[in-house]
């Protein structure tokens, strides 16, 4: 007898903790945002656009205030730029679904390579999941600056040679 009181019993905490950790997954994702790529690679002179969904999917209107992201740089050991945000004041209703890109040029001396970015909408009472996308970018300019950098370094070095092999 006393072992069907305790099946019970295990089973109604077990419920009660279903319940309860449903309710608080439930309110960590009231607001979803996703990229339909993962994964971009961009040239030097192209711009980097990044096609997001930003979806309520709480009972209540969501007011968001910020987008913001922190960047990664991969060859050169993990080098992390924070504290980028930008202001995107909206509310979004429950049932509704927003539909972007967000589109940036690039500054010319970026370093080729390979950055992680990750993205998270901050809102009142919260903020979103991050979300993680994985920029290839090809800096030509950088070669056309390196090459002309050492096609200057030969020509001094010939130049100093040179003086020095008609002074002998």
């Amino acid at each position: 007898m006393n072992w069907k009181y305790f099946a019970v019993l295990a089973l109604a905490v077990s419920l009660l903790f279903t319940m309860t950790e449903g309710v608080h997954s439930e309110k960590e994702t009231s607001l979803n945002l996703e990229l339909w790529k993962d994964e971009i690679t961009v040239k030097s002179g192209e711009k980097l656009v990044m096609n997001m969904i930003v979806e309520n999917t709480s009972l209540e209107i969501i007011h968001t205030e910020y987008i913001r992201s922190r960047v990664e740089y991969d060859t050169l050991g993990g080098v992390v730029v924070n504290k980028t945000s930008m202001e995107w004041e909206r509310e979004i209703y429950p049932p509704e679904i927003f539909e972007g890109a967000h589109k940036s040029d690039l500054p010319l001396y970026t370093l080729p390579g390979t950055y992680i970015i990750t993205i998270w909408i901050e809102y009142e009472g919260g903020k979103s999941e991050e979300v993680q996308l994985t920029l290839h970018y090809r800096n030509f300019y950088i070669y056309i600056v390196l090459a002309c950098i050492i096609n200057l370094v030969i020509l001094y070095a010939k130049k100093v040679y040179s003086k020095k092999s008609t002074d002998l």
